[in-house]
């Protein structure tokens, strides 16, 4: 990447956060846990989960 990227993509950092934490929570509201397929949208949005808990430090 570039550096004007990755500046464009730390200024965007904030509200791609707020959009993929809003959207983890649809998703895993309008959908079921499959233990059984890793590739279902619920185990994605645990995966997205996983990745927002690295970025908030957690």
């Amino acid at each position: 990447m570039t550096s004007n990227a990755n500046r464009n993509l730390i200024a965007a950092a904030p509200e791609l956060l707020d959009a993929l934490q809003e959207m983890v929570g649809i998703v895993k509201k309008n959908s079921y846990p499959c233990p059984d397929k890793p590739n279902s949208n619920y185990a994605r949005a645990e995966a997205a989960e996983a990745v927002i808990a690295k970025a908030l430090g957690k």
